[in-house]
């Protein structure tokens, strides 16, 4: 008997659970309606995509995407604009790509709707006090819109992270031996200056002493993605790191920035590094030098936390599970920037010429809420983009590497390079110019040359006379 009143009791709360569902969704005032989304066919786009189910429930609505390579969304929303179409109403992006489109008049205003009644003001609240990684990639600065207009709210955010063998820097052998030589206590590097030592100290070659074992291969002290374009991005920390925070061109005058003496100094840096790389490393993409890391033959890399989370992870490939540490990235003594990270965020931003873009702010900030986003993280191992998910104890337990990289990411100081439609020309050529000088070309030449490549871009585009 005592059985039975429990199913029916069970019975009873299932049916108050499945009925207050339909009636919260009858009363949604966008039953009804259908959403359409383009979406970058990346863990920011399908992880969306597997989540829109349940906020189909919960307010009456329909969402069906569309997927794209994140160059392609972007020429796709362009052209639509251009030719008026009421094609979408939310879009998937990366950072970069705002400004493009808000140049383009292809975005509404995520602030319009944040701000307004029917935000929820948990969301509006976590905005504003910094708890989405990367939300302030998303504000344009006035050089690529309306100061302070926020465009997008990320849903997957990163950056880069220091990433290192903890069971290596916390050695015995390591650590009396590292203090013997360098006369200070071996941890994660402040300070650039002590990312070269402990480079140094940890490069081995086959046949030497590792933590009390003989090395079968050679060891790394560090590697780094120098396949172009990706030059770019992994030698952009450093440059940042030493003031170079005009990237490319001053944005006042235009006038290119590339020859800088700080950025002669950074690049100056990376070169001592390289006795410390594979010699394959003008070959890796930042998947190939990651590689590399979770196999067991480098000490430390500074990469993304979205790829180091997803490889070091990997069951079948690595084997530094369980062993790796996390921090920020370096600074530079003297320096008052902390730990400059080249930041990325993906945001869902509304289309302008939507039909539905209070459905879609709502199916946005739904998307936004503790619930969803430490599903995202927990069910699909997304980096999701609030903060908060990452303190919580469950999350904590079961990936505690990805929550080590989150809290360091909010130690940094995230920068992206300057949101203009060359940008993508502008990173091969500094690309090209970095790769130069890292494989014989004189550092004055290497500089002068992607100098005037940049100002011959600048003259053909307008921007210089």
């Amino acid at each position: 008997m005592r059985k039975m009143q429990v199913i029916c009791n069970w019975v009873i709360l299932a049916g108050f659970i499945l009925g207050f569902a339909h009636v919260a969704a009858a009363e949604s005032p966008y039953k009804g309606v259908t959403l359409r989304v383009a979406a970058a066919q990346r863990p920011e786009g399908v992880t969306f995509a597997k989540l829109a189910p349940k906020v189909e429930k919960e307010l009456g609505i329909k969402v069906e995407f569309a997927w794209f390579t994140h160059q392609g969304l972007l020429e796709k929303v362009l052209m639509d604009t251009a030719g008026g179409l009421k094609t979408w109403d939310l879009l998937c992006l990366a950072t970069d790509r705002l400004a493009p489109l808000v140049s383009a008049g292809s975005l509404t205003p995520v602030g319009d709707f944040l701000y307004s009644d029917i935000a929820d003001p948990e969301v509006r609240r976590a905005v504003e006090q910094g708890q989405y990684v990367g939300t302030e990639l998303c504000i344009s600065d006035g050089f690529w819109g309306p100061e302070g207009t926020l465009w997008g709210i990320p849903f997957q955010a990163g950056g880069n992270v220091l990433v290192y063998r903890k069971d290596l820097m916390n050695n015995p052998l390591e650590k009396k031996a590292f203090k013997k030589k360098y006369g200070y206590e071996l941890q994660p590097p402040k300070f650039y200056t002590q990312y070269r030592d402990i480079a140094e100290f940890f490069t081995r070659k086959k046949g030497e002493m590792l933590a009390g074992k003989v090395l079968d291969q050679d060891f790394y002290g560090t590697s780094h993605s120098f396949k172009p374009p990706m030059t770019h991005n992994d030698y952009m920390n450093y440059a940042y790191a030493y003031g170079y925070t005009q990237i490319w061109f001053d944005k006042n005058t235009m006038q290119p920035t590339w020859d800088s003496p700080l950025n002669k100094m950074a690049l100056e840096y990376v070169y001592s590094l390289l006795p410390y790389m594979p010699e394959a490393v003008f070959g890796f993409s930042s998947g190939e030098s990651t590689a590399v890391f979770v196999s067991g033959n480098v000490f430390m890399i500074v990469e993304f936390s979205t790829r180091t989370f997803v490889q070091v992870e990997d069951l079948e490939k690595s084997v530094v599970k369980g062993k790796v540490g996390c921090a920020p990235p370096p600074s530079v003594k003297g320096s008052n920037i902390t730990s400059p990270s080249m930041a990325v965020a993906c945001p869902y931003a509304i289309y302008s010429l939507s039909k539905h873009k209070e459905a879609a702010y709502k199916l946005l900030e739904k998307m936004l809420t503790f619930e969803y986003q430490k599903e995202a993280v927990l069910k699909y191992l997304n980096q999701a983009a609030l903060a908060t998910v990452y303190r919580d104890p469950e999350v904590i337990t079961n990936l505690p590497f990805l929550a080590s990289q989150m809290r360091a990411l909010e130690l940094i100081t995230p920068y992206i390079s300057p949101l203009i439609p060359e940008g993508d020309i502008l990173m091969d050529i500094s690309s090209r110019s970095v790769g130069a000088y890292l494989t014989g070309q004189s550092i004055e030449q290497a500089l002068a040359e992607g100098q005037r490549e940049i100002i011959e871009l600048f003259k053909e585009k307008g921007y210089i006379k």
